[in-house]
């Protein structure tokens, strides 16, 4: 007779899906764990010929609820952080609702944005 092996699967309250309008990874020490999340360009990571500009606003990492709740309470509540208090990250319970909270977002400049050389002046006086 077989025997049947349950396994429980994490439900989707158990996970957030965090997002980062910034250009590179950033991560963030808990203890003595390190959770990474992925800013917009993380998927170019390792192509020959990649541009760095991936056409999207903010990069998606799916982490456990709790340890969200660590990095905002360890690294959010400085009042001179503005990756949290800019909008810059933030994180929703569900994919949909992340992908949407970020195409509201995606007009937030970083200051990292490349130059408009057709409207800015890049000639010598």
């Amino acid at each position: 007779m077989a025997t049947t092996t349950r396994i429980r699967r994490k439900t989707t309250s158990d996970l957030v899906t965090v997002c980062l309008r910034n250009h590179f990874d950033i991560t963030f020490e808990l203890d003595d764990r390190k959770i990474i999340i992925k800013g917009h360009n993380s998927p170019l990571r390792g192509l020959d010929g990649g541009v760095l500009d991936s056409g999207r606003a903010f990069g998606e990492t799916v982490i456990p609820a709790k340890d969200w709740e660590a990095i905002k309470a360890k690294y959010g509540s400085d009042p001179n952080e503005k990756l949290f208090k800019g909008g810059f990250i933030f994180a929703a319970s569900d994919k949909a609702d992340a992908r949407a909270e970020a195409k509201e977002k995606e007009s937030l400049k970083t200051g990292l944005e490349p130059v408009d050389t057709k409207k800015t002046r890049t000639s010598a006086k």
